[in-house]
């Protein structure tokens, strides 16, 4: 979210800082990624700075928890929420929102900057755990649904009035690559009907770029964890080389990965298939935002500007069509 949500940032505050007991002198919005449903913030102390983190439903106890769970089994690259005082649990709710406070750490995410083969090989440690640890019984699994490939394919020859400029381009978008998006629920469809689908395992579903935090001292940290759900390991190996993120196509460096990671043996065809359906599903997501209201200020062209990007010669859709 990149402009502050409609709420009383000062009741925030003292929130949190009666929540956690935290003496808390400043709450600082930060305008980070294009997920409308999540605001974050920095919180400074005399001696400690945190980030606070807002979420709307849906959301899943276990988002806060994993890390935690992660955490007790020696895993360092998680950053663990705090736990309000007198509370069992890692979050607190703030009116509408789920509220998680954890140290902040001064970084960059992994957007643009290229891991080197030891970062490579803890990230492969972390998700190797993170698919042995139990899967919470409140978890959505994995239905293999046709939900963004029939969204998208009416999208493409509906009739839309826009209403602003980002909801003109998107549409633009959409007729110039018709032919592109049409190939690519074709072959998502097929491929995940030839595809050896495994037991399923629990899967962080959005392991990006953005999703890695590299902190200033060189540390690694996997980050966002409100996608979490039941899936075959090929749901979260897909970002492995996918391109989602400048330095994540495909490299040699990446090989690292999965000697972290330990023997596997995804299925391509599934690994394509889920790249393809984070495509369509990014392209119905960004519609829904674009198309069904003019809200959202500075996220609209933000939204159109990734998606547009995944066009771009070498970029994302070209890879999830190599794939196999």
């Amino acid at each position: 979210m990149l402009e502050p949500p409609a709420l009383d940032e000062v009741a925030l505050l003292h929130h949190v800082a009666r929540q956690y007991q935290l003496p808390l002198e400043r709450l600082t919005f930060l305008p980070l990624g294009a997920d409308l449903a999540t605001a974050v913030y920095r919180a400074d102390a005399p001696h400690a700075s945190y980030y606070v983190k807002l979420r709307r439903a849906p959301w899943f106890d276990a988002s806060g928890i994993v890390p935690m769970q992660l955490a007790a089994r020696g895993i360092s690259q998680v950053i663990v929420p705090l736990t309000p005082i007198g509370s069992s649990v890692p979050w607190s709710t703030f009116g509408a929102h789920r509220v998680s406070v954890a140290p902040f750490i001064d970084g960059h995410s992994g957007w643009g900057s290229a891991l080197d083969a030891a970062q490579w090989a803890a990230l492969g440690t972390v998700v190797r755990q993170l698919h042995q640890l139990p899967i919470p019984a409140d978890l959505p699994r994995e239905q293999f649904g046709d939900q963004w490939r029939s969204r998208v394919a009416a999208l493409v020859v509906a009739a839309h009035t826009p209403a602003d400029a980002a909801a003109g381009a998107l549409l633009t978008l959409l007729r110039e690559q018709r032919t592109t998006i049409t190939a690519l629920i074709e072959q998502s469809r097929a491929w995940l009907r030839a595809a050896v689908i495994g037991a399923p395992v629990l899967c962080h579903a959005d392991l990006h770029a953005g999703n890695i935090l590299l902190g200033d001292d060189g540390r690694l940290f996997v980050v966002d964890w409100d996608t979490l759900i039941a899936a075959p390991i090929e749901r979260d190996l897909m970002f492995i080389g996918a391109g989602i993120g400048v330095h994540w196509g495909p490299s040699s460096a990446q090989q690292a990965f999965f000697a972290g990671y330990g023997p596997a043996a995804p299925d391509p065809r599934l690994i394509g298939h889920y790249r393809i359906e984070r495509i369509l599903e990014d392209i119905a997501v960004t519609a829904d935002a674009l198309l069904g209201s003019g809200a959202g200020g500075s996220d609209r062209p933000l939204m159109l500007e990734q998606l547009a990007a995944q066009f771009a010669p070498g970029g994302v859709v070209d890879l999830a069509r190599a794939t196999v």
